[in-house]
């Protein structure tokens, strides 16, 4: 949507952009090229609005229609305040994404649901698994949230955390029950509708007649209510299915949901790491002292100035010293193996 004064988008060299004259909305614009038979990217016809790399571009899920297939770019219809709406398949700006071109790696939001996490009736094990299982793979967690079953803070810290990251990561509230809530949380931070699922009605069902194969006694009825609820999804829902998995993994544009329970949540994150790819791995070297850190602080300090391409992390202990009465653990970590050994030389 071009207005009048418009800053250079970040990570661009900074300047302004003047429009005193046009201001054309999405339709404006199409009805241009089309009107005068204008040559285009072939690509606007097969379901894309926004052009970028090839790490942030998608098919805008405003043009999926019930069959699987995608309208052409032009037949999208935005009202003004929907213009943003133009940029539906960009997962994020790439200058944004702080893990993505560097390595090639992804960096990601992890986003935890449920009172119960808060409230401590369970632990959240989750998150620590996570980032632990996404850092072998190279992928970046930059930020991780614990949030209640509530529609708007999921819908608030998924609209902030989109557009950051090459990935966010919900984990729990997709299950049957009326406090699963994440579905439409998100549907409501990327602004977009929610619609009966097809493809997951079809896989619900057959789930539900190997229950019944298998003298389930779990009644139909129960089973047809709680199948209704998991197929309400956002518009242009994603059901990635693995090969020798039953229930896929959910990518609605660059969030995906993955279930709370800790058991299913790591299956799906396996298959997450293969879908987003993996980055240069971290390498890492462990280093102990027998002071305080307030003696190395100054020396660690100029360290890290020194060594920008390694990150230092400093750990003091005050009692059940880890290493031979070590009372400081300092952990030197970086893309290569040449960066940390020069760092710690």
């Amino acid at each position: 949507f071009v207005e009048g004064f418009t800053p250079s988008t970040r990570g661009w060299p900074s300047f302004m952009r003047c429009h005193p004259i046009l201001y054309w909305e999405y339709q404006h614009i199409w009805g241009f090229l089309v009107a005068f038979s204008l040559p285009y990217c072939k690509l606007y016809d097969m379901g894309y609005t926004s052009i970028g790399s090839k790490f942030d571009t998608e098919k805008n899920p405003l043009l999926l229609n019930p069959d699987g297939s995608y309208r052409p770019a032009h037949s999208l219809v935005l009202n003004q305040a929907q213009q943003d709406r133009e940029r539906g398949g960009r997962a994020a700006e790439p200058a944004q994404k702080a893990g993505r071109g560097e390595n090639g790696c992804s960096d990601v939001g992890l986003v935890t649901v449920g009172d119960e996490v808060l409230s401590a009736k369970v632990a959240d094990v989750n998150t620590q698994h996570a980032c632990g299982e996404l850092r072998k793979l190279g992928i970046v967690p930059r930020k991780a949230v614990i949030l209640p079953d509530d529609l708007g803070e999921i819908a608030r810290t998924v609209k902030e955390m989109a557009p950051l990251y090459t990935a966010v990561i919900t984990m729990g509230g997709i299950g049957p029950t009326h406090d699963d809530v994440t579905m439409r949380g998100v549907a409501d931070g990327l602004g977009v509708g929610m619609s009966h699922s097809v493809a997951m009605e079809h896989l619900m069902h057959r789930l539900k007649q190997e229950v019944l194969e298998d003298g389930g006694q779990k009644g139909v009825s129960d089973l047809k209510c709680s199948t209704q609820r998991m197929c309400l999804m956002p518009d242009g829902t994603e059901l990635l299915m693995e090969e020798g998995k039953e229930y896929p993994l959910l990518r609605c544009q660059n969030v995906y949901m993955l279930p709370g329970v800790p058991q299913f949540m790591r299956q799906q994150l396996t298959h997450l790491g293969r879908v987003l790819g993996c980055g240069a791995p971290f390498v890492s070297h462990r280093v102990g002292f027998s002071v305080d850190e307030t003696t190395i602080a100054d020396a660690l300090a100029r360290t890290a100035e020194e060594f920008v391409a390694t990150s230092i992390g400093c750990y003091p202990y005050y009692e059940d010293y880890p290493e031979r009465g070590a009372r400081t653990i300092v952990v030197i970590e970086g893309r290569s193996q040449q960066d940390v050994d020069g760092c710690c030389s």
